[in-house]
């Protein structure tokens, strides 16, 4: 006699196990670089697939597709051939990311360059002089100082905007104070 499926069946620890089971051997660990919980990263090493860092401190001078990463001190010096996803304190970008910088923090510096849609939040983002950032970038932020080269569609929202350096396209801001 057929019984439905109730809500007690699936609560049942075994089947839990089992579906855990079939969802770790689908998962292809291969595909990431993981590193968590480390006070203190220095990375040179060449990745083919993303990197995932949660932790401290991470110095990156080696080379992924994307970076994710989460932390008190962040600084990309290395080549991301995709994009970098970014929520720490203090976030550094040195190098080149090919697809984009979304990135939250405290402190947002951009040094490298950036090819891309970039989004950026936080209570300083600084484009320091010698970056270039090719595509559209939106920022929120209670400063925004703009040293470096842009190129495309600039939009800010912020309480002070600090613009130091032509910009070539579009620029939409708001700002309590505009330099």
């Amino acid at each position: 006699k057929y019984k439905p499926l109730t809500m007690e069946k699936w609560m049942k620890p075994r089947f839990l196990m089992m579906i855990l089971g079939l969802l770790i051997v689908s998962f292809n660990i291969n595909a990431i670089e993981l590193k968590v919980d480390q006070d203190y990263v220095s990375d040179e090493k060449v990745y083919e697939e993303d990197y995932f860092f949660a932790g401290n401190f991470l110095d990156f001078k080696g080379k992924a597709r994307d970076a994710f990463t989460f932390g008190e001190h962040v600084i990309m010096k290395g080549d991301l051939s995709y994009g970098l996803f970014s929520a720490s304190r203090e976030l550094s970008v040195e190098g080149n990311v090919g697809n984009g910088i979304k990135a939250a923090g405290r402190y947002v510096s951009i040094k490298g360059n950036s090819t891309g849609t970039n989004f950026l939040a936080g209570e300083t983002v600084t484009f320091e002089k010698g970056s270039t950032v090719k595509g559209d970038t939106f920022v929120g932020a209670r400063r925004v100082i703009l040293n470096g080269e842009l190129e495309g569609y600039f939009r800010s929202g912020a309480g002070e905007i600090i613009i130091q350096n032509q910009i070539t396209g579009d620029v939409d801001v708001h700002a309590g104070r505009l330099v």
